[in-house]
């Protein structure tokens, strides 16, 4: 029986934190995509990717004002 990997979108400022998330989510058999601030995230969730679930730091800085 085949089973379809669980996709996780991680999102974390900090590079050792997305980077040992990531590491561990694929050594657990999930696939996992990253991004670096909200707007990496909002480019990667209107992607095609679906996501099965979110792991984000409640600390984010808010993105930049235009």
């Amino acid at each position: 029986m085949v089973m379809n990997k669980k996709n996780v979108l991680v999102i974390d400022d900090e590079k050792d934190i997305r980077d040992l998330l990531l590491i561990s989510l694929e050594r657990l058999g999930y696939e996992a995509q990253v991004a670096e601030d909200i707007a990496s995230a909002k480019s990667l969730i209107a992607s095609d990717i679906p996501f099965d679930f979110c792991l984000t730091d409640i600390r984010l800085p808010a993105p930049a004002q235009q």
